[in-house]
């Protein structure tokens, strides 16, 4: 169950983060607003990183157990959201964060 919980907690982060980065948006200003801005840019992914916030504090903060189900949605979305952000800012010249290369 740790193995599962950290899989969905650092899928959470790095799409977190790396959205973060992309938009310009400091974390520190609250995960809200990061998801908030990414889904004014792609509401679908925006969503997604939404999704993937609440199983993340379902990981941390919840006894259930973690199903495989869980941890295919969060590698699902993490994916999904680092792709937008490659395809949309990094190809097309946006500038944002490199760390794609």
């Amino acid at each position: 169950q740790s193995t599962a919980r950290a899989i969905i907690s650092r899928s959470y982060y790095a799409a977190l983060l790396c959205s973060s980065r992309t938009l310009g948006v400091a974390t520190s200003a609250g995960h809200s607003i990061v998801i908030n801005d990414l889904k004014k840019r792609n509401c679908r992914v925006g969503n997604n990183l939404h999704a993937l916030k609440m199983l993340r504090q379902k990981a941390d903060y919840d006894d259930n157990i973690i199903v495989r189900k869980d941890i295919n949605k969060a590698l699902r979305d993490s994916s999904s959201i680092l792709t937008f952000l490659k395809v949309s800012f990094i190809r097309n010249g946006d500038g944002g964060f490199d760390g794609f290369s």
